[in-house]
């Protein structure tokens, strides 16, 4: 493929007199906005985007380089790259946002922005990735190959109590995010309980106890 020429021709260089790149497609935002309508769209609603734009992100906290891969597809996470050091392959899918901040009345914009793409979660599942969210390990299960129904298992370690959540969700005919149905919680373990292997919570509680052992490094 022959690489289409540029129309004007400058002889000089160019001296930026502002904090920003010259190419504001480049400036530096949050991962999650990658996929946001948002940002890309013009005073006239359109999009001028193309195949290998880099972007400079912050990334769960961490300044990192992505490419554009698909501009057709620019709102799925599959689409955007991670081209820096950082960008090596893993079996480990994170979530664009934070768990904790959805909820029974999220729209389906809000699950987008936290959950990222539904084909792209499926995939990530299918391939047995570890699913992780920004402070926790997901349990990820999907009902049925068409996608409608999604079950998300999430573990919650608070200050006074530790937790399970279900969060039962829908997805419309074209796979995108539609709805939450319900949340439910189950409180696991209170933390002000005694963890000892003789008590009877802790007999209750074996499993999860277990893994309290484990993070705490608890003898």
């Amino acid at each position: 493929m022959a690489r289409e020429r540029g129309t004007f021709n400058f002889s000089a260089s160019l001296e930026v007199k502002k904090q920003a790149p010259l190419d504001a497609r480049q400036t530096y935002i949050d991962y999650s906005e990658l996929i946001q309508e948002a940002t890309w769209k013009d005073s006239d609603n359109k999009v001028w985007l193309f195949k290998g734009l880099t972007v400079p992100v912050n990334y769960n906290g961490e300044h990192a380089l992505f490419m554009l891969t698909n501009p057709d597809n620019y709102t799925s996470t599959s689409s955007w790259i991670r081209v820096d050091g950082g960008g090596a392959e893993s079996n480990v899918y994170v979530l664009p946002g934070n768990i904790e901040h959805i909820n029974i009345n999220s729209n389906p914009k809000d699950l987008e922005l936290v959950l990222g793409n539904y084909l792209d979660l499926k995939s990530a599942v299918l391939s047995k990735n570890i699913i992780v969210t920004r402070t926790s390990i997901l349990n990820v299960a999907i009902g049925g190959i068409d996608g409608l129904s999604v079950i998300i298992d999430y573990m919650y370690f608070g200050e006074d109590k530790i937790s399970k959540y279900q969060y039962f969700l829908r997805t419309d005919e074209y796979y995108k995010w539609k709805q939450i149905s319900s949340i439910e919680e189950r409180v696991l373990l209170k933390v002000d309980t005694v963890l000892d292997d003789t008590s009877n919570n802790a007999i209750a509680n074996k499993p999860i106890t277990s893994i309290i052992k484990k993070i705490i490094n608890w003898h």
